[in-house]
């Protein structure tokens, strides 16, 4: 395993770093140079100021732009008056910005006239490039202007509200309404002013996103606004103010009337992000004509504090049959929580009746998928068994939820699973007197399975409040007569939906009936056993031998899909000897899949240092495979060779290969990567060694953004 502490270069290790880039922004080719200026700010070197200053005046526009970056990282003042210069006059709008947001973060206020000046207007004083303008038809300044109102909201320069907000009445210009009014809300008491002002627009939008803005400011007194806000007649502006509010103070008292609003979509939102009203006023509230409302009063109805009530339980039940799925989910949800037997039962009864919407049955299914009733296992499995699709999916899945939380094992939950993983015939009830003819058919091959076949019946008096709850249920009142259908007509799926589930149960006798399906014929079981033994090993609890000798049979002749999921399953036994050997075969299969697999397996066993020959793979994929099941035997002499996979063939391993380095050994990598920096027959390698030297320094030495001077402190939004 990888080690949790990270090596960090010393002082020394860190010098030799900046040293390193810095040569590269000097001398190296264009590229280079860009990912050097890059790398240099991130990893926090100070000493770089100068070269990174002296790049802004690089021809490549790209490196201005990179310096600009580093720069802003750094935060070094000395470079502001080179970052002014290149804010007037370099005529690249991507500088330009570049340039704005370092001198923002420098707090510089030599910058706060020229804000005004590219909040207002593309100034003729300001150098663009015209060229491009003519070409391709887009005015930078547009950009520009975009970046100088960010930058004003960061050095919070109340100067420039007048100017945004006429940025914002201005039918002719750019829309910046989204941005305009962020950076207003930036601005302390005056943005907040201007902010409150806006609320009286006669356009909506503009209302809607002041309301949004303001909502969201903390530590300061908006309260009067927030009002004029929640009390707009427009609802998509009481609805912006209300999720923005929700957001940063649910509990601001301003919101609670909310629940109450006039529009439901309004009320439907207060109910979903707010604390829950008066518990004595939800009941009440399910009559809402909305059905969103009433779904959002549901998901309150789980509190404890509700008081309880009978009347609401069975009107839950009534609720958990809704043709809405939305309400039928939430009534459910809030049924177990207040009623669990009756939900149990009730839920159970929806989910096996075929009369039933298929998202009514679906719902029920997922809401008993938890509970360790045994009762309700003869009804799932007979759903697992007879019909097909989503129902039955979640039919297995329910009982795969009983098998593990059922408090004796085995217990029936598992036996109904087994044999319809063996594609065995699951035991039916004892059938009563009076209805034994209904089921007395004469045993013949094939297998078969139990269907349900609906027959009118009378409805039988409630004898009880759930007979009372289930006989209002049309579907209720019909009584099943069962007959007897081929097991290969019902099931199709069957034993291979249940061998991948059968990999939630991490027992040894599981294990065992997994692995007889591995020589199956039917590939997809063969494959489903495969997957379900491999989540068993994954639990740390183990496979038995009998499972491990059977993958081990399977594994020889079998196809390469195959093979990979038994060798993830072989995984964490990787140190046995037979094992061992049948994964370093792997690493050198014709199939990558199969290669990749292999190393990743190795690893998961504590094996990783046997994948060492795969980092000289030719794929990608199973080079990267390889490295992570290296970097985990956590031994620094695997560097070199990390660095070297890392580098061969294409650049795209180079940054997580680097992440990697970080955890196991950065300095002895970054020595190893200045070394190729200096190699000139390694002259193609240095971009990669550069991104490399950046991912695995940058974690430590990365500056802090520097303070701001006390007025210029951005207020919280």
């Amino acid at each position: 395993m990888i080690a949790v502490g990270i090596i960090a270069p010393d002082e020394q290790g860190a010098a030799a770093v900046g040293r390193a880039l810095r040569a590269v922004l000097r001398d190296g080719s264009d590229p280079e140079r860009c990912l050097a200026a890059r790398a240099l700010g991130r990893v926090g070197d100070r000493a770089a100021v100068p070269d990174l200053v002296a790049a802004l005046r690089a021809t490549d526009p790209d490196l201005r732009a990179d310096a600009a970056g580093s720069l802003r990282d750094l935060g070094d003042p000395q470079a502001a008056e080179q970052l002014l210069e290149n804010l007037i006059g370099d005529p690249d709008a991507t500088v330009k910005r570049a340039a704005l947001a370092a001198l923002a973060t420098l707090g510089d206020r030599r910058l706060i006239p020229w804000l005004v000046r590219l909040i207002r207007a593309r100034d003729p004083e300001i150098t663009w490039d015209d060229a491009a303008f003519y070409a391709n038809g887009w005015d930078d300044w547009l950009d520009v202007q975009v970046a100088a109102v960010q930058a004003a909201a960061q050095m919070q320069v109340a100067e420039t509200i007048p100017d945004i907000l006429a940025v914002l009445g201005d039918d002719e210009g750019q829309d910046l309404g989204e941005i305009a009014v962020r950076a207003l809300a930036r601005m302390r008491a005056t943005g907040v002013a201007a902010l409150a002002g806006l609320l009286h627009d006669p356009v909506p939008r503009t209302r809607r996103r002041a309301a949004a803005a303001l909502a969201g400011i903390t530590g300061q007194d908006i309260a009067a606004p927030l009002a004029a806000a929640l009390d707009d007649p427009a609802p998509e502006v009481r609805l912006a103010a209300l999720r923005a509010r929700a957001e940063v103070a649910p509990a601001d008292p301003l919101l609670a009337q909310m629940a109450f609003d006039s529009d439901p979509e309004v009320r439907a939102a207060a109910l979903r992000l707010l604390p829950a009203p008066a518990p004595e006023l939800l009941p009440a509230m399910l009559d809402d004509a909305s059905g969103p409302v009433r779904a959002a009063v549901l998901a309150h109805l789980t509190n404890p504090a509700v008081p309880a009530d009978p009347a609401l339980d069975a009107r839950l039940a009534d609720l958990a049959g809704d043709g809405d799925g939305a309400i039928a989910a939430a009534a459910m949800a809030a049924l177990c929580a207040r009623a669990p037997d009756l939900a149990r039962h009730h839920l159970a009864a929806l989910a096996t009746d075929p009369g039933c919407r298929e998202v009514t049955r679906l719902t029920a299914l997922r809401a008993l998928d938890g509970v360790s009733d045994v009762s309700l296992v003869d009804s799932l499995a007979s759903a697992a068994r007879t019909e097909t699709g989503p129902i039955r999916a979640a039919a297995l899945v329910a009982l795969v939820g009983i098998a593990r939380r059922a408090p004796d094992w085995p217990n029936p939950a598992v036996a109904a699973l087994l044999a319809a993983l063996g594609n065995a015939p699951w035991p039916e009830p004892e059938d009563s007197p009076e209805d034994s003819p209904e089921y007395s058919v004469e045993p013949s091959p094939p297998a078969v399975a139990v269907v349900a076949e609906q027959v009118p019946a009378e409805p039988p008096f409630p004898a009880s409040t759930l007979d009372s709850i289930l006989a209002r249920n049309a579907a209720m009142a019909v009584r099943p007569r069962r007959r007897r259908v081929p097991v290969a007509a019902a099931c199709d799926d069957l034993r291979a939906l249940t061998a991948r589930l059968l990999g939630d149960l991490p027992r040894a006798e599981v294990a065992a009936a997994l692995a007889g399906e591995l020589a199956s014929a039917d590939a997809d079981l063969a494959a489903a056993a495969a997957d379900g033994l491999a989540r068993i090993a994954e639990v740390g609890t183990g496979l038995p031998g009998a499972a491990v000798r059977a993958l081990l049979m399977a594994a020889e002749g079998s196809p390469p899909a195959l093979q990979r999921l038994i060798i993830r399953a072989l995984g964490p036994t990787a140190g046995l000897p037979e094992v061992g050997a049948l994964l370093r075969r792997g690493l050198a299969d014709a199939d990558p899949g199969l290669r990749a697999a292999a190393a990743a397996a190795l690893a998961a066993g504590g094996c990783g240092a046997a994948a060492a020959p795969a980092l000289d793979d030719a794929d990608d994929v199973v080079r990267l495979a390889a490295a992570h099941a290296v970097a985990s035997s956590d031994d620094p002499a695997f560097v070199p060779h990390l660095v070297r996979a890392a580098l061969s063939r294409t650049a795209d391993l180079a940054r997580p290969v680097a992440r990697l380095l970080r955890a196991l050994d950065a300095s002895a990598a970054s020595a190893a990567l200045i070394a190729v920096l200096g190699d000139p027959g390694q002259r193609r390698d240095r971009g990669p060694a550069i991104e490399m030297l950046e991912e695995i320094n940058g974690e430590h030495w990365a500056a802090a953004e520097p303070a701001r001077p006390a007025d210029h402190q951005t207020s919280e939004v």
